[in-house]
């Protein structure tokens, strides 16, 4: 694969395959991310997506996708996530 400046059109001098990887890894990455986003905003339960996710905590899914939503949907998932943590239930791994 030839990767090329967008400014000169010639390929790149030193362009790793090793870079390559990384970046594939990160568009991969970013998909992850942009899931874990539109889960949340289309009303997913935050304690799902974390077990979905592989997260040791919903708090490590809290501060890695609340910061993406607005003010409202922030409040709407942490309300959801204190219902479900006053009422003991036991949540699934297969997501809504």
């Amino acid at each position: 694969m030839l990767h090329t400046s967008s400014t000169t059109g010639r390929p790149f001098a030193n362009f790793s395959s090793n870079h390559i990887q990384i970046m594939r890894r990160f568009k991969v990455h970013g998909l992850r991310h942009a899931f874990a986003v539109r889960w949340l905003k289309e009303g997913g339960n935050i304690y799902r997506l974390s077990r979905h996710l592989g997260h040791s905590s919903v708090k490590v899914t809290e501060q890695n996708y609340l910061g993406f939503l607005i003010v409202e949907e922030q409040e709407r998932v942490q309300f959801q996530a204190e219902q479900i943590f006053e009422a003991g239930t036991t949540i699934s791994t297969t997501p809504a």
